[in-house]
């Protein structure tokens, strides 16, 4: 893939999750799936921005992050706490 056409996190997971529409992410059982995708990708393989955004979308609210680790671990914290 060229750099310009590489997708966004949320692209990502949309296409790698196959749900309908990217706003079903937020909800179960396409969240649950999305969780175990997000365990499996490498906090670098995004920018922090890409990171950012992710967990805007899928947690309703923004946050600063310090790095891509932090925002990872961060999205997933929270998607797992409901």
């Amino acid at each position: 893939v060229e750099d310009g056409e590489k997708r966004g996190l949320l692209e990502y997971l949309h296409q790698e999750i196959g749900c309908g529409y990217l706003s079903d992410l937020r909800y179960r059982p396409w969240s649950q799936e999305c969780h175990r995708v997000i365990a499996r990708i490498k906090p670098g393989a995004y920018t922090l921005v890409d990171w950012s955004e992710a967990y805007c979308y899928l947690l309703g609210h923004r946050e600063s992050f310090a790095d891509v680790q932090q925002a990872r671990e961060r999205i997933l914290q929270d998607m797992a706490a409901g």
